[in-house]
């Protein structure tokens, strides 16, 4: 057999350890927030379920447990843009951040992005969309989500229904924006307009891009439509001469006009000029009002709601057992968790 080289390992490549080796079910940071369970992990860190032993209430704690590469955002920027967002009702509650053992951390609101963001709420729902009531009210509150970040001169930059999800308890109506590493701030230190780029350095191209529909507007239109004809696709540039733009007519024919208006809208937009938020946010009530939609009504995914029972079911296949503190206490006594004998489901 000819001899393989090894493949060279980059330096954004460095080897880490898993997040449950590195911080242990059960462990508490800084003598005040228990972790319960890893809600989820990614290249340089993990988020947990955490409980505050001040109050015992839930929280979520985001750790970077590996350094980012310095063209990477880390910790440190999404604390700061998270303390910057707390007049919003979108954006989670900033408890607290700092070090443990070396490790950055950020403790903030528990939402139920678990498995409940709008994307996989929607795709749980027959055709993959909302209902109109759902999907109107949602929207609503997506554009108050964005509008807040243009006001602080902030921009996501990774604006999808995946960043979007649900509060907890009383908050479970509300919808809330999430993940900040991509934020940039669209001005410079005196307040001017920072220049735009005159060429976004990617390689490929994406389809809603050359289409000219804006990040939110995608959100707003799957609520509405379920998934886009051209779903985020990558493709090369000689590829796109085969896409029609009448594809655009088609997305909006079964859809309320105020729809179509918000698209004409924004794809006219130069840089640097502001979203007509106030009138749009307008027009989406007088929908709600020509609709007779009800506030109070269940959403979709909802008890008494029109796709509850489709949603659980769907959401049931999908939510994976997740490590726990009781999973942890089992394992080291050979037991079950509470006492119970053979399976727990």
């Amino acid at each position: 057999m000819a001899y393989v080289p090894p493949v060279p390992i980059k330096k954004s490549q460095t080897v880490a350890k898993t997040a449950s080796e590195t911080i242990k079910i059960g462990e508490v940071i800084n003598n005040r927030f228990t972790i319960i369970r890893i809600l989820g992990e990614g290249g340089f860190g993990a988020v947990y379920e955490v409980e505050d032993d001040r109050n015992k209430e839930r929280a979520a704690a985001k750790l970077e447990l590996q350094k980012p590469p310095p063209d990477e955002p880390d910790l440190t920027l999404e604390t700061n843009v998270l303390r910057c967002l707390q007049n919003s009702v979108h954006f989670t509650k900033y408890i607290q951040a700092g070090e443990y053992r070396a490790i950055r951390y950020l403790i903030m609101e528990l939402v139920d992005n678990s498995s409940k963001n709008i994307s996989e709420l929607r795709r749980a729902c027959p055709d993959k969309k909302f209902t109109t009531s759902t999907s109107v009210r949602v929207s609503l509150q997506m554009f108050e989500a964005i509008e807040h970040m243009h006001k602080l001169k902030l921009l996501h930059r990774d604006v999808k229904q995946a960043n979007f999800t649900i509060g907890l308890g009383k908050k479970m109506r509300i919808i809330y924006l999430l993940d900040f590493g991509l934020v940039r701030k669209y001005v410079q230190k005196d307040g001017s307009l920072k220049p735009a780029r005159p060429k976004a350095p990617f390689r490929v191209y994406s389809l809603t891009s050359d289409f000219s529909i804006p990040q939110g507007t995608r959100s707003v239109l799957e609520c509405h439509m379920g998934d886009l004809p051209f779903p985020g696709a990558e493709v090369t540039k000689p590829k796109l001469a085969d896409i029609k733009e009448s594809l655009v007519d088609d997305l909006f024919r079964t859809m309320d006009k105020v729809w179509r208006k918000f698209y004409d809208q924004l794809v006219i937009l130069k840089y640097g000029e502001n979203v007509p938020y106030e009138q749009m946010t307008k027009e989406m009530h007088s929908l709600i009002k020509e609709k007779k939609i009800d506030d109070k009504e269940p959403y979709d995914w909802e008890d008494g709601g029109v796709y509850a029972a489709a949603v659980r079911s769907v959401m049931a296949v999908k939510e994976p057992h997740k490590q726990t503190a009781a999973d942890e206490k089992e394992k080291a006594t050979g037991g079950t968790a509470g006492g119970k004998t053979g399976p727990t489901g």
